[in-house]
């Protein structure tokens, strides 16, 4: 009995439900003494209509199927891709002109500059710039020290037509030279020796010092080469 409807609500929904019931009841005794059999099937016929397209509109309103999802997934990645493109194109449209930007686009061109001649540096070249600074076309060699675990390239006191030059002809000292380039070019080392001969303040001396330049290497770069 603690779960019964209250009298007084009990009343008011049976009330409620027989004025409904009622209303029903008088709309269909007029409809039926006013209307013939063919325009009550007309007008029934309206309301089953009138009904679907009522249950019809409910459930578009309600459409959250996988079509209308992708449909507005779609949609959204339309309207990113243009964002994004119209980004893109202020961008190109108004591009940055601080100080900053200015000295990051001359690195940028600089870098690229010293990056395209390094790549076309070659044998002839590394001879000029041995003439350019010691006025003389001397010969580089490597050089391993195992207890100090580290690799040098070495510019030798020694020029190519010298008798103690070991190079048979210019054709060969130019080939050593090649080789000395593509060595340093593997090994990333090709820009600093170059900037280091321009650099130095050592001269290569007959008969004692050589000027030696120490490769900038890794450690499994080391231990590869010294255990050759």
């Amino acid at each position: 009995w603690g779960s019964a409807v209250p009298s007084t609500s009990y009343n008011r929904l049976s009330h409620s439900h027989l004025h409904n019931w009622v209303g029903d009841l008088w709309s269909e005794i007029i409809e039926f003494s006013t209307y013939g059999p063919g325009e009550r099937k007309l007008i029934a016929d309206r309301r089953k209509a009138a009904a679907a397209a009522k249950e019809e509109a409910e459930a578009k309103e309600d459409d959250f199927s996988a079509s209308a999802f992708r449909n507005a997934k779609q949609k959204f990645s339309v309207d990113e891709s243009n964002n994004d493109r119209m980004a893109n194109a202020n961008k190109q449209s108004n591009p940055d002109l601080s100080p900053a930007a200015f000295q990051a686009a001359i690195a940028n061109k600089e870098e690229e500059e010293s990056n395209a001649m390094m790549d076309e540096f070659d044998g002839y070249a590394l001879r000029d710039l041995l003439l350019s600074k010691w006025g003389a076309p001397l010969d580089i060699d490597f050089q391993r020290n195992t207890l100090l675990s580290c690799v040098y390239c070495n510019v030798l006191p020694i020029a190519f037509g010298q008798r103690r030059c070991r190079h048979a002809s210019e054709l060969d000292y130019l080939m050593h030279l090649q080789g000395i380039i593509e060595i340093l070019r593997q090994y990333d080392n090709l820009e600093i020796f170059v900037d280091f001969i321009e650099s130095t303040n050592k001269v290569p001396r007959a008969g004692t010092d050589s000027v030696p330049f120490r490769l900038q290497l890794s450690e499994d770069q080391l231990q590869k080469i010294l255990k050759v």
